[in-house]
C-alpha cells in the first residue's frame, strides 16, 4: 500500500530497519507523546548499534513516555522516501514512570482517537493508516 510516496506493509518485517515506531496502549487507550519541537506523535526512534526491535521499542517507550511495556508485537513496516525502513510495533503499557529529564518529549496523552491533523507532528497519512489498522485488527489488550 502506498501513502504519500511511502510504501507500507502490514504483517511483514523487513530484512533491515533503521527506526522503530511504538504504538502504545494503556487500559484500552492509545498513548501519544508531545515532542518538544513538534506536536503529538507515537513513541519511537532510531535503532542503536546491536539493538533488537524489542530493545528499541522498550527503550523508546521509556525515554519518550516513561512507559514500561510488555506484549510487544510487530505490526508491519513502512519505507521512507529515502529508502529507510521503519518497523511498526504495538505494545501494552504496564505502568508509567516520570518522563526522563533528557527526553525529547514533555507530556503523555491517553486517547481512544487519533489527534486531529492540526495536533499531529506528521500528517502524511501514515499515522491514520496505522491507527486504523491496529484498531481494526485488535492489537489492543
Amino acid at each position: 500500500m502506498m501513502i504519500d510516496d511511502m510504501e507500507i506493509h502490514y504483517n511483514q518485517c523487513p530484512e533491515s530497519y533503521q527506526y522503530v515506531l511504538v504504538v502504545l496502549y494503556y487500559k484500552d487507550q492509545f498513548v501519544f507523546v508531545k515532542n518538544k519541537k513538534r506536536k503529538w506523535e507515537f513513541t519511537g526512534g532510531k535503532k542503536e548499534d546491536g539493538e533488537t526491535i524489542l530493545e528499541v521499542a522498550k527503550r523508546e517507550a521509556w525515554e519518550e513516555a516513561g512507559a514500561v511495556i510488555e506484549n510487544i508485537q510487530v505490526v508491519g513496516y513502512y519505507t521512507l522516501t529515502n529508502h529507510e525502513n521503519v518497523i511498526i510495533s504495538a505494545a501494552e503499557v504496564l505502568y508509567f514512570e516520570d518522563i526522563p529529564a533528557f527526553s525529547e518529549t514533555t507530556e503523555v496523552r491517553l486517547s481512544t482517537t487519533l489527534p486531529s491533523e492540526e495536533e499531529l507532528s506528521f500528517t502524511d497519512g501514515i499515522y491514520k493508516s496505522i491507527f486504523s489498522h491496529i484498531k481494526e485488527h485488535g492489537y489492543e489488550s
